[in-house]
């Protein structure tokens, strides 16, 4: 999912995102597309969808415009996910830049420098990041009970509580259908039975 801030640059990078889609679903592009394994790459990518929280229609529009009013819950909803360990940081750079990043009447970012390293732009992605998962990610994972533990369990190949049930349902039947064809071969055969057509 692709969320950039809806403003400057972005909308550049919205058309040569539509520009690179075209160009690998174009028959000029097809064989090199198919050797580096790129046929879903654009499909499976699509953009975040930002619908105001206070419209009662159904509105959607692309990706998220950062202003006065939608800064304060866009940084806030980040901080809260960090805090309740909902998001885990990995990056050195990125600690390092929330580390500067203030609230300052009313306005929340990193104070003006030309140090490279004194940034607030991987704040703001990891924020935009943020909110794409906790709208669009989020909900669906907690509707299907996809906690941390059950997915790392999948992924390891263990199996869950009903996942074990129904493998035992499968074994008991199995192993009944296997006692009796046991018990079949055992039974001592009636010639009667065939000679009538019953068997």
């Amino acid at each position: 999912m692709v969320n950039v801030e809806v403003g400057g640059p972005s909308k550049l990078v919205m058309q040569e995102f539509d520009h690179l889609r075209q160009l690998l679903g174009s028959e000029m592009m097809a064989n090199q597309t198919k050797i580096k394994g790129w046929e879903d790459a654009a499909a499976n990518a699509r953009w975040y969808l930002y619908h105001r929280p206070d419209s009662t229609g159904a509105g959607y529009m692309y990706n998220f415009e950062t202003n006065y009013r939608t800064k304060g819950p866009l940084m806030h909803g980040m901080r809260s996910a960090y805090l309740c360990d909902e998001i885990e940081v990995k990056s050195v750079k990125l600690l390092n830049e929330m580390s500067i990043v203030i609230y300052n009447d009313g306005e929340i970012a990193a104070p003006e420098s030309r140090d490279p390293d004194k940034k607030d732009d991987r704040v703001f992605a990891t924020a935009f990041a943020t909110l794409a998962w906790t709208d669009w990610v989020r909900k669906s994972m907690i509707a299907d009970g996809m906690t941390y533990a059950r997915v790392m369990e999948l992924e390891s190949g263990e199996k869950s509580p009903a996942g074990r049930q129904i493998e035992n349902i499968v074994y008991g039947f199995l192993k009944r259908r296997e006692q009796e064809a046991e018990e079949e071969a055992e039974r001592p055969h009636q010639s009667w039975l065939s000679d009538q057509g019953l068997e």
